[in-house]
């Protein structure tokens, strides 16, 4: 295999960007694996694997590679513009995000999950991994249709891709048109030419591998390095084999509030529902969150304020309550109503140090100290944020610089 040319490698490098731009990133990651097993230290075969586990949502995978890339060439352009771009705070905020929707699916707030992972598409939608979580939340809960219209999007962006098309061929496709997107009838020629090659064999045993699939996928989407037990897995496997049975679903899209599947689906991850065992308090706060988060968006201030206020006043400590504080403070913040929040940044900080927006919440609470012309404060949480979150994007940002700059 050693003598393999240059102009090969070439060739092979050619053809994969050019599958890239058609849409077929699997193609052109098999390609590109190839040219590596001969040429291990190519920079540009390494950039072209990174964008590959990029496009797929691999986040980790990519960033090494962009890291490993650098480190064979430390002034290459497309290695510290894609890195610098990846841990820019406005990515890494989407990226928090996403990682709290992988753990509500998970945690099986399927509805909770939907409405977060549609957020997120509205602000990116070039991920395969959001397509392939989506379309398995919706699966999860029978609604079979909308998941094949999820994951025939997904194939637009990667034509080849294995994992979607498996999960295409449990579902009974549906004769009628479905995506109102260019390329929706291709993509769905491509799974069925594919399917029709028998290139899968599943059956009953692929309904359990889907099974385990969403269990063990979930967890490495996550980052997450915790065990599943046993009977958990058996559990979901059982609940999975059962939903995908079912001969027909009526479960609507997830546009609005739905008292009763929230009362199903609103518990924590210890079993009892997130407003310490009453399911009637958990819809209730899914209810005000997704109120209040919707306002958050929109722009309505007001509505966001009075509805994520609710949460907060439920003080459950489950993840909505957690997030309604944060974004509550982030209101006031934005709002320049600074005491109001200082006082929640400082709750949150005090009560969810491990979570998804402390070292937010540590730049947002040293800005509202510098607007104050509290320097010294502004300094010691800035020095905080440093000392805690040495990765942190925000602390690139120019109030931090400045504020650490003039009080050396």
């Amino acid at each position: 295999m050693k003598d393999i040319n240059d102009i090969s490698i070439c060739s092979m490098i050619d053809s994969a960007i050019e599958n890239i731009r058609l849409h077929d990133v699997t193609m052109a990651y098999e390609s590109l694996w190839e040219a590596k097993k001969h040429e291990p230290d190519n920079v540009e075969i390494i950039n072209l694997l990174a964008a590959c586990h990029y496009i797929w949502g691999d986040f980790e995978k990519a960033e090494a590679a962009w890291e490993r890339a650098l480190e064979l060439d430390a002034s290459n352009s497309e290695a510290n513009d894609r890195l610098s771009a990846f841990r820019s705070p406005s990515f890494q905020f989407w990226l928090k995000k996403y990682y709290e929707a992988v753990n509500q699916v998970e945690n099986r707030h399927y509805e909770d999950g939907q409405y977060l992972l549609w957020q997120l598409l509205k602000e990116n939608d070039t991920f395969v991994g959001v397509y392939q979580l989506l379309g398995l939340s919706y699966l999860a809960t029978s609604d079979k249709n909308t998941a094949r219209k999820v994951w025939l999007r997904g194939i637009e962006l990667d034509r080849s891709n294995q994992l979607l098309l498996n999960y295409l061929d449990l579902v009974i496709p549906n004769p009628t048109p479905v995506l109102v997107t260019e390329e929706a009838g291709k993509a769905e020629s491509v799974w069925k030419g594919i399917r029709s090659r028998k290139w899968l064999a599943w059956g009953v045993a692929g309904i359990l591998c889907l099974a385990l699939i969403l269990q063990s996928g979930l967890y490495i989407l996550a980052k997450q390095s915790k065990e599943v037990m046993i009977n958990d897995m058996q559990t979901e496997i059982a609940l999975l084999n059962q939903k995908i049975a079912q001969k027909s679903s009526d479960v609507p899209v997830f546009t609005q509030y739905n008292k009763a599947s929230f009362l199903e689906n609103s518990v924590s991850n210890d079993g009892e529902s997130a407003a310490g065992g009453s399911d009637i308090d958990s819809s209730q706060e899914s209810y005000y969150y997704i109120e209040g988060y919707r306002a958050y968006l929109d722009g309505d201030s007001k509505k966001a304020r009075s509805n994520l206020g609710m949460v907060v006043e439920m003080n459950t400590h489950s993840y909505r309550n957690r997030e309604a504080l944060y974004y509550l403070a982030l209101i006031h913040y934005l709002s320049a109503d600074y005491e109001s929040a200082e006082n929640k940044f400082i709750k949150y900080l005090n009560d969810y140090p491990e979570s998804n927006y402390f070292d937010e919440s540590l730049f947002y609470l040293g800005c509202l100290y510098q607007s104050k012309g509290e320097n010294d404060k502004a300094l010691e949480i800035f020095k905080k944020l440093q000392e805690m979150v040495p990765q942190s994007g925000y602390l690139t940002a120019r109030v931090v610089q400045d504020v650490i700059k003039t009080n050396k």
